[in-house]
């Protein structure tokens, strides 16, 4: 008998006890990220709870996890002192009332690593003063208009100003901003003043925040668009005493690219959306840029669309103007609207907006207005003048792309986009989903990914660009390299280059067969494409099929799903004036996972009697192929007509054979081979003659070849129809693929 092994220490798993301040007040704590790893989420408005994520960071045999029970303090009026902290600080303690804190209770917070990882709690707290209106926080935070209003009217916090000083328009602009779905989520911290705070809001939102000189009460008015220029007041030469100063920018002025960074709820790290003026880069030769951060926005498309608003001003030339009014303007306030003639400047109908409003005093009556063009009158705007010319802008509008996949990526980018451990820790039955999408004009600028599981509504998954695509002619079942054919309908080809792969499409806009592009000729209209690539098999593509080059455009979603899952997508295209409707990808609504990366690849270098997919065979069927291996397949893309590359371990091959039918592979199952661990199979012609059933060889037979490992098949296989030589080819069509 042996001696019992004796045990020895492989490493320390590390515990804390402590107690984090975290604000003031809070409705609740929704998510606990530590090493920005999220190790609970839910939502607690006090008590305690329980983190269970003991393999967040690796388990013992890496750094750990977060384990143990924490309790949630909300820092309440009756809140009593905490027994933990009690029995280790003693029982003269405060309750710590008025501070949100939690209270680790001896938590186990790493292994084999003694540095405590980074705590961040996920607070919220969402202002309510009208919550008896029917107001429902939007999207992605609180209501503006709502922060404003705790911001004036708070003792503690804010300015400290009664109710009764908060006008009717902060109601009215809450509304607005609800039906926009324009939530902020932003922390104020003392060391910025509360009307600086303010202004970062207004900023956000554009809007302007004044004190009306009558009522005393603060009034915010939102910069929008919607009126009737009709309903306006109209200032001229019968109440505007002077005109002191009037400029228009000039285009070198303007800017044509804005980048608004805002926060990423997923991460709370700084994300950037960039939006362009595309007849402006072109006016001006080139692209100026202006960077704007709204840290307060969360969502993407909230980004977007303001961008798109400060884009819109920013790169059109507005007119800038400082006038004397009379005192028929004593009502005129920061933010509101007028109409200006002025025949000396010949300017008639000019719609502006007052920015600043100087009173006068009482030995001076007159009103000094600031105000500059709005920049949502343009379309109604005339100037007067004959400098016209027969330019018509084009639309800016989003439209629906031409075409869409939705699409299970390949291992292929699942080993190209992955870490080493992240790639470590992929599962065969890991399922990952990606898109794309294909222009309908030029004036489109990219488009949004929404992804969803058809019950609730669909999220923002990823924005990418529109991809490069073309139409082809008729193309064979062939092994070979095919090219250079002829391509028409080309649009973006410039960032194609050799070494590039793409997916030619079915009837219904599914994957039909992966190539690599060769060689590709602009000039001449001209491709060169390497046949049935990747995890794919070469097939029959009648003319008018669509390619479409993925490159570095495939939008994915960025979620690891599992085999038999569907997937809900929907393509949103973004444009020059914003996003538009979410639009079905061309392939349907849904789609079914199959677990593609983690299938085997199906054999290559397929022949049948020595040729690679031929139309005609006399005599035995002999079928030789050549392994492929997925896992050895990710420094190049590999050719139908290589060599053995693996095989991946436990693959082996099925070959099925359909007999005699018309058209082709309609007819029975003669036969079925399973288990080939070889790359090469014969169908003798005694057993076929047998099988048949007719007394003779039968005129067509199709053959079906693919790989099997642990259950799962080849996501394609080869499916090839040979006719017995002196039987001729029946209707002179080479059926193939699946």
């Amino acid at each position: 008998m042996g001696s019992k092994k004796k045990s020895s220490t492989s490493g320390y798993r590390y515990y804390m006890g402590m107690q984090l301040a975290l604000c003031q007040e809070a409705d609740a704590i929704t998510e606990i990220q530590v090493g920005e790893r999220v190790v609970w989420s839910g939502a607690t408005t006090g008590g305690q709870i329980f983190i269970d994520a003991p393999n967040i960071f690796g388990g013992d045999r890496r750094e750990g996890g977060v384990r143990g029970a924490v309790d949630v303090m909300m820092g309440s009026n009756t809140q009593t002192p905490n027994d933990y902290l009690q029995a280790r600080l003693g029982a003269a303690i405060p309750a710590f009332r008025g501070v949100v804190s939690m209270v680790l209770r001896r938590v186990m917070i790493a292994a084999n690593n003694p540095y405590a990882k980074p705590w961040a709690p996920r607070v919220r707290r969402i202002p309510r003063p009208w919550s008896g209106d029917g107001f429902a926080p939007p999207s992605g935070g609180a209501n503006p208009a709502a922060i404003i209003y705790e911001c004036l009217t708070r003792y503690h916090g804010g300015i400290g100003f009664p109710d009764a000083m908060v006008g009717p328009s902060l109601v009215q602009a809450a509304s607005i901003l609800q039906d926009e779905d324009f939530g902020l989520n932003l922390v104020w911290t003392r060391q910025t003043p509360v009307r600086e705070f303010i202004q970062i809001v207004l900023d956000h939102i554009g809007g302007v925040l004044y004190q009306h000189p009558r009522t005393g009460q603060f009034e915010l008015k939102l910069v929008r668009g919607g009126y009737d220029i009709g309903s306006l007041p109209v200032y001229g030469p019968h109440n505007v005493l002077s005109v002191d100063e009037y400029q228009r920018a000039g285009w070198g002025e303007t800017v044509n690219e804005i980048s608004v960074v805002y926060t990423d709820s997923a991460t709370w790290k700084p994300r950037v959306v960039t939006v362009q003026n595309l007849a402006n880069i072109q006016a001006q030769g080139g692209v100026v840029t202006k960077k704007v951060e709204y840290p307060g926005i969360t969502r993407q498309e909230l980004a977007a669309r303001v961008a798109q608003r400060d884009l819109r001003a920013a790169s059109t030339p507005l007119a800038k103007i400082q006038i004397r009014l009379n005192r028929s303007a004593w009502e005129m306030f920061p933010g509101d609207l007028f109409v200006l003639n002025w025949p000396e400047l010949k300017i008639h109908g000019l719609v502006l907006r007052v920015g600043a409003v100087e009173y006068g005093t009482l030995g001076d009556g007159a009103i000094t207005v600031q105000a500059v063009e709005d920049i949502f009158s343009l379309d109604a705007t005339a100037s007067v003048g004959d400098n016209t010319t027969g330019f018509v802008p084009p639309s800016l509008a989003p439209v629906p792309p031409d075409a869409s996949l939705l699409f299970e990526v390949p291992y292929w980018e699942v080993a190209r986009n992955s870490s080493p451990a992240d790639l470590a820790y992929t599962q065969a039955t890991d399922t990952f989903v990606a898109a794309l999408a294909v222009v309908a004009s030029d004036t489109q600028l990219n488009f949004q990914l929404h992804t969803g599981n058809g019950i609730s509504p669909t999220v923002l998954r990823a924005t990418d660009d529109y991809a490069p695509t073309m139409i082809l002619p008729a193309l064979p079942q062939s092994a070979a390299d095919t090219g250079p054919i002829p391509y028409s309908s080309g649009f973006d080809l410039s960032p194609v280059v050799p070494g590039d792969y793409g997916y030619i499409l079915d009837s219904a806009g599914n994957i039909a067969e992966a190539v690599e592009v060769l060689a590709i000729d602009t000039a001449l209209g001209t491709v060169t494409l390497a046949r049935g690539v990747l995890d794919t098999v070469p097939v029959v593509h009648p003319a008018g099929r669509r390619l479409i080059v993925v490159g570095e455009f495939a939008a994915f979603e960025g979620l690891t799903r599992a085999p038999g899952e569907t997937v809900h997508a929907y393509i949103a295209p973004v444009a020059g004036i914003g996003v538009g409707a979410q639009v079905p990808v061309s392939n349907g609504p849904a789609v079914t996972l199959a677990g593609r990366q983690g299938r085997p690849y199906p054999p290559g270098k397929v022949k049948i009697n020595g040729t690679a997919y031929p139309l005609a065979v006399a005599g035995e069927i002999a079928v030789t192929w050549a392994h492929r291996d997925r896992l050895m397949q990710t420094g190049y893309i590999v050719h139908q007509d290589e060599g053995n590359i693996g095989p991946e371990p436990g693959t082996t091959y099925t070959l099925a054979i359909t007999g005699e039918s018309f058209p082709p592979g309609s007819g029975a199952l003669l036969r079925t081979y399973t288990g080939i661990a070889g790359t090469s199979q014969t169908y003798p012609s005694a057993t076929e003659i047998a099988d048949s059933g007719l007394g003779r060889l039968s005129m067509n037979l199709t053959i079906e070849l693919f790989s099997a490992r642990g259950g799962l098949d080849s996501w394609r296989k080869h499916r090839i129809t040979v006719y017995r030589a002196g039987y001729g080819v029946a209707y002179g069509q080479h059926y193939g693929g699946l």
